[in-house]
């Protein structure tokens, strides 16, 4: 199988977000738009009490960032919601993309070793991930049918002291679990999340990341 890519440079990374769609003009670096889904996914795992049901947390990491990723990219360069057999998060039909939240593990950011997601996955994200794996670097041609997306994973690792992410996409899957992917974007490095700080023109406040102890 094709060497994974990782794209781990600044100006590698913001020329693939910009080729993906990902960039928008509220924000004035590509990877934030993508940072505050991150940022979602911290609060909501955050957020979640011992008093919560037991997977709370975990349910709150995958909602919150799905949300978020259809707040700052809904009905801009021609994002919309997505919603299929449980697998949900934002579509783009004219670039043929789809961009889906999951929590992952030590993996995440590491370029000796792949994430794998924390919560095991079902048959749709199998199928969702042989079509990556048909696909490689390339995301299908318009005239491909309906069905015919690549699919990207935004991975947060969260163990309470620091925060990892990337966007990647995934083209080998066994036993509901990531095992490899043909390109990976590093969003956020080790040590890096809480050095990040966030100003949202569109609101002119300052955003201070989560961090959660342990």
């Amino acid at each position: 199988m094709t060497p994974t890519v990782i794209r781990s440079e600044e100006w590698d990374r913001n020329k693939r977000l910009r080729e993906l769609g990902l960039v928008l003009p509220t924000f004035p670096e590509p990877r934030w738009g993508l940072i505050e889904a991150v940022s979602a996914a911290v609060a909501g795992r955050a957020d979640a009490t011992d008093n919560d049901a037991r997977f709370i947390g975990g349910i709150n990491a995958w909602n919150y960032p799905t949300r978020r990723l259809r707040e700052i990219y809904r009905g801009h360069n021609g994002w919309e919601k997505f919603e299929e057999n449980g697998v949900e998060g934002v579509i783009n039909p004219k670039l043929k993309l789809k961009v889906l939240a999951a929590s992952t593990d030590e993996g995440t950011c590491d370029p000796a070793i792949s994430p794998r997601n924390r919560t095991p996955k079902g048959p749709a994200t199998e199928k969702v991930i042989d079509l990556n794996a048909q696909y490689g670097f390339f995301p299908p041609p318009p005239a491909a049918s309906k069905d015919d997306y690549q699919t990207w994973e935004l991975c947060t690792y969260d163990n309470g002291d620091d925060v990892l992410a990337e966007l990647s996409c995934p083209v080998l899957f066994a036993s509901g679990h990531f095992l490899k992917f043909s390109e990976r974007i590093f969003l956020i490095d080790p040590g890096e999340w809480k050095k990040i700080g966030i100003t949202r023109p569109d609101e002119g406040e300052a955003f201070e990341p989560t961090v959660r102890r342990k």
